[in-house]
């Protein structure tokens, strides 16, 4: 291991562990009972509305919206499948099906629930409650919510700019 790759793993690792430290600390010392009720609620309305929403299709109104998100969300899987697929190849070498399962949908989906509820629940929490005014402190003149096109051209740059190079090795007779 060279020591760029020790010092990225060391980044990543230091990372790793501020986000746990902040993810805990707004957890313990902000509005607690707020996040975990507000888990039990999201959770429960998004048990209720998934097949709702799954078969929505906007035949009674508002199917122009609904139509431009979703080919635009198609058509972003769509392009990132070969990178999301070969990333997941890459990583996933050498384990099993159910470990596989687990850190690829399992895992991300738990952490990913925990941090949206602590980190938005605080900020609904402070919005609600009056501490501050989460809405006004957005710039609205820098989205665009009818137009959902913008170029991720940086983080196709990003990812060809980091792909490694195969070492050969060459061997003498």
């Amino acid at each position: 291991m060279c020591i760029r790759d020790r010092g990225i793993k060391w980044l990543a690792n230091i990372n790793a562990a501020l986000a746990v430290g902040i993810l805990a600390f707004v957890f313990l010392f902000g509005p607690t009972i707020f996040l975990l009720n507000s888990l039990t609620e999201t959770t429960g309305g998004y048990l209720e509305q998934f097949f709702p929403m799954s078969f929505r299709t906007g035949a009674f109104g508002g199917g122009d919206w609904l139509a431009g998100w979703t080919i635009f969300y198609w058509a972003w899987w769509m392009s990132w499948a070969p990178f999301v697929g070969t990333f997941m190849a890459r990583i996933s070498r050498g384990r099993t099906i159910r470990e596989f399962v687990v850190c690829v949908l399992i895992v991300p989906t738990i952490v990913s629930t925990v941090w949206f509820v602590v980190m938005g629940g605080t900020a609904i929490d402070f919005q609600l409650n009056g501490v501050t005014d989460m809405a006004a402190s957005l710039d609205l003149s820098l989205i665009h919510i009818s137009e959902p096109t913008r170029p991720y051209w940086t983080s196709y740059a990003v990812f060809c700019l980091t792909k490694k190079k195969k070492k050969t090795t060459k061997t003498t007779s």
